[in-house]
């Protein structure tokens, strides 16, 4: 049997999405579909799919109160911008979120707020506003950042995505293209 994402083929009876098995008398054969019950094995896979396809993905409402904090670049962000992005030395970088639906970036790495990805080894700041967005199976921030800072004001949305869970949110900043799976991960620090 074959997990396969809207896939359509001569050679196989699909079932729309997810499963598909030969055609013929496979069934028949006592195949995991038939054990199991197509229909069981369809909800299987339809719970397991969001558990698989992202790393640690919010499909929940989080609380404001659980959002609140300071979050600093993790370890594995850091190897990544000295080792791939260039960037000699690190000073102290955060994003700070308020309760005042107000955020604060200090020393953010200049490679997240380009639409390449791509960096000068500099370092940005500048504050804002935030709202709480819902995607599809997850949630992150919509920022409007004001002037005054090194970070063009304006806009910016779809940038702040939540991962983890209460007890520890994360965000995930995607550098340039998503496709590139580029990202910076700040991990709120405990208060």
């Amino acid at each position: 049997m074959l997990l396969i994402p809207l896939a359509v083929s001569p050679d196989t009876e699909t079932l729309p999405f997810l499963v598909s098995w030969p055609k013929g008398n496979a069934m028949a054969r006592g195949s995991i579909a038939t054990r199991l019950g197509a229909s069981r094995l369809l909800v299987l896979a339809a719970l397991l799919l969001p558990v698989t396809a992202c790393n640690s993905i919010q499909v929940r409402q989080p609380k404001t109160e659980n959002l609140i904090g300071t979050y600093r670049l993790d370890e594995a962000s850091q190897h990544f911008l000295t080792t791939y992005k260039g960037y000699a030395t690190l000073p102290e970088t955060a994003i700070e979120i308020r309760s005042n639906k107000t955020i604060r970036f200090a020393n953010l790495p200049d490679c997240a707020v380009s639409l390449t990805g791509d960096g000068n080894g500099t370092f940005v700041y500048g504050s804002g506003r935030w709202e709480l967005r819902k995607d599809f199976l997850s949630y992150g921030l919509d920022l409007v950042i004001d002037k005054g800072g090194t970070i063009e004001a304006g806009g910016f949305y779809n940038w702040l995505n939540l991962r983890g869970g209460p007890s520890r949110f994360s965000l995930e900043i995607y550098l340039g293209d998503p496709d590139q799976a580029e990202t910076l991960l700040y991990v709120r620090q405990a208060s």
